[in-house]
C-alpha cells in the first residue's frame, strides 16, 4: 500500500509558488500526494497542473458541506432523543 500525504492550503497557486519542490520530492519518495483547497475553478491552469503532476485535488468546500450535513443531522437526532425522552419520562 502506497504512503499518502496530504496538504491542507489556502490558495491552490501557493501550492506551486511555495510547495512545489517539496511536494516534488516527496512525490519522488513514493508518496501519493492530496491537496485540499477552496476555490478550484478560480484556478483551472494550477489545478490541471497538479493533476498532470499525478496529484489528487480535493475541493475544501465539500469537506465543509460534510460538516454541515452532520451537524444538521446531529441536531436532528438530539431533537427526537429529547423529543421521546420528554414524552417517555411524561407518561411512565
Amino acid at each position: 500500500m502506497k504512503n499518502k500525504f496530504l496538504m491542507i492550503c489556502s490558495s491552490l497557486p501557493s501550492v506551486l509558488n511555495f510547495r512545489g519542490k517539496l511536494l516534488e520530492a516527496i512525490h519522488q519518495q513514493g508518496y501519493e500526494i492530496h491537496i485540499i483547497a477552496p476555490d478550484l475553478p478560480s484556478f483551472p491552469t494550477e489545478h490541471e497542473k497538479l493533476l498532470d503532476l499525478g496529484y489528487f485535488i480535493i475541493l475544501l468546500l465539500c469537506i465543509f458541506l460534510f460538516i454541515l450535513l452532520e451537524t444538521y443531522f446531529l441536531k436532528i437526532l438530539i431533537s427526537i432523543f429529547i423529543k421521546y425522552f420528554i414524552l417517555y419520562f411524561f407518561f411512565i
